[in-house]
């Protein structure tokens, strides 16, 4: 019929066709608001985002429910601005009920892709790379701003999975696990009480089963469970009249045993394609946490990762998307720039090797050159000499994955906080003032551009440290920084011992900052007008008002 319709009214038919191209390009485009970028966007978001909270069961909406990591950066960003504890409670609250939910993997590590209650209990048992690092990096966000062990516990676990069952030889980390074995979907995940038995022993195998929820009839499909924590390990051993470290001590031995025999499973497939932007979001999340946790591991494991995207994945200058069986395919999109150049600069904070900026610095310029819009602001999906679309989007929302856009404003900033470009800051406004709009009226979509919008208005920290690499004072100063939560702050270092003051030169924040009495010497900036330095680690608590541990 279209094919008729077509060759019979042909003028008709391309005027249609322009009028429906006319449209598409309006609903794809935005203009930039008029609002003032200013701290009454943040109080209107949080209200916006507040309203729809779970407070039984901790995150947003109901029903099916998916782990909401940039809006929980979000609130903890929103907490350390405002003092608004309600924002800390939320997420706290969220990333408990997360962490002690069947979403969960509690033997294996790792987060599920979504609950399909309200509850956190029964998950979709695939497992997204991506999930996993934006979780990951959120609640070592949520350990720095509370200490919370349990926080501490998810990303151990959850850093340990990534690194066993998702990273290829030779760096890069594969897409997904998926979620069936042997023909069902979370076989692989799920137990009954007499498995657990027949695996722990009677007795030690009830108290195990009690403390994850494991019951006869199960809460899952034939008879099984997916383990879960409905009550905290001291008011069950007191319930079941046993001594808090035995029924401890239970649970500890029985996770590794019941993993190790889980392991004997036929275990879920997987997708072993390996995704520039999502090996970008988990080499970022890696790396930040090695900084809070002393895990060289995990370091190592990112900066093998962007190892590989910048050898496999790189050429001329330019990104490709994926790669599989030996091959890389499509050119970029802007969220592959966008979180390769975020996990290049969380690389360079955790070994201030200056490597890792130059290649962030190159790459964020090559964005801008073929993705940025010279006309209306902000950065296209799609690179300059992509095929010809009818439009060329450009998306500020999040969805599993957070928008491009956002981590640009982010990468922007940043940059500019090192290079002291004004250039960088100016297109992170331009970007959030294209935006503004939307985050307003739509804020729990908007997370990530909220947190970017958090860092522009705050005042930027600068820190440069100008010392031994390993010196204890050094490492005493790092350790500060990195086990507080200032999320909207850089840092670079200078180990005069290294360079002539080349470190000086690849990074302007670094430049002209003496060491004082052969001393490690700690600058704390602001747009690069920089306070007295100081030599110890409370006199650097106190300009960063945080407290020394």
């Amino acid at each position: 019929a279209v094919a008729q319709f077509y060759r019979e009214r042909r003028s008709d038919a391309e005027e249609q066709g322009e009028k429906l191209k006319s449209r598409l390009v309006e609903l794809a485009g935005f203009t930039s608001s008029n609002e003032t970028l200013e701290t009454g966007l943040l109080d209107k978001a949080f209200t916006g985002i507040a309203a729809s909270y779970d407070a039984t069961n901790g995150g947003f909406g109901t029903q099916p429910k998916f782990p909401p990591s940039m809006t929980l950066s979000f609130l903890l960003r929103e907490h350390r601005r405002s003092g608004r504890q309600s924002a800390l409670d939320m997420a706290v609250h969220s990333l408990s009920k997360m962490g002690n939910g069947g979403i969960y993997d509690h033997l294996g590590g790792g987060f599920h892709r979504y609950s399909v209650d309200a509850k956190w209990l029964i998950p979709h048992f695939e497992k997204m790379l991506y999930d996993n690092a934006l979780l990951l990096r959120t609640y070592t966000e949520a350990f720095q701003a509370t200490g919370e062990p349990l926080f501490r516990k998810v990303v151990s676990e959850t850093s340990a999975y990534v690194i066993r069952e998702m990273q290829q030889p030779g760096g890069g980390f594969y897409a997904t696990q998926d979620a069936d074995s042997e023909g069902e979907e979370g076989r692989f995940f799920v137990w009954t009480p007499e498995e657990i038995k027949a695996v722990m022993g009677d007795e030690k195998g009830r108290l195990f089963a009690r403390y994850y929820g494991v019951e006869e009839g199960g809460n899952f499909e034939h008879g099984t469970s997916v383990l879960h924590v409905d009550v905290g390990l001291e008011p069950l051993a007191a319930h079941l009249r046993v001594a808090p470290e035995e029924l401890r001590t239970i649970v500890s031995e029985g996770r590794r045993t019941l993993f190790d025999h889980r392991e004997k499973r036929v275990h879920p497939g997987r997708d072993e394609k390996v995704m520039t932007d999502w090996n970008g979001l988990m080499a970022g999340s890696l790396a930040r946490a090695s900084r809070v946790f002393g895990e060289s591991a995990w370091l190592d494991a990112a900066a093998d990762s962007m190892g590989f995207v910048l050898d496999a994945l790189h050429e001329d200058g330019r990104l490709m998307h994926t790669f599989k069986d030996g091959r890389a395919r499509f050119n970029g999109y802007l969220d592959d720039y966008a979180f390769t150049v975020s996990a290049l600069l969380d690389l360079y904070e955790a070994t201030f090797d200056p490597a890792w900026f130059v290649q962030a610095e190159t790459l964020m310029d090559t964005t801008i050159e073929r993705f940025w819009d010279p006309e209306d602001g902000g950065f296209f999906f799609t690179s300059d000499d992509h095929e010809t679309l009818i439009v060329r989007s450009k998306n500020p929302y999040d969805n599993a994955i957070p928008s491009g856009n956002a981590m640009s404003v982010q990468n922007l900033l940043r940059l500019a906080a090192f290079s002291g470009r004004n250039e960088y800051r100016d297109r992170a406004k331009q970007t959030l003032s294209l935006f503004t709009d939307y985050m307003g009226a739509a804020p729990g979509g908007f997370g990530q551009l909220l947190c970017g919008l958090s860092w522009y208005l705050d005042k930027p920290v600068e820190i440069a440290l100008v010392g031994a690499r390993e010196d204890a004072s050094t490492r005493a100063m790092l350790d500060l920084i990195d086990g507080a939560f200032l999320p909207n702050k850089v840092v670079a270092l200078h180990d005069p011992s290294e360079d002539d003051g080349r470190a000086g030169k690849l990074i302007p924040l670094l430049a002209g900052r003496p060491q004082i009495n052969g001393t490690t010497t700690a600058y704390v900036c602001e747009q690069f007008v920089c306070r007295q330095p100081v030599t110890t680690v409370d006199g650097l608590a106190e300009l960063l008002s945080v407290n020394p541990k």
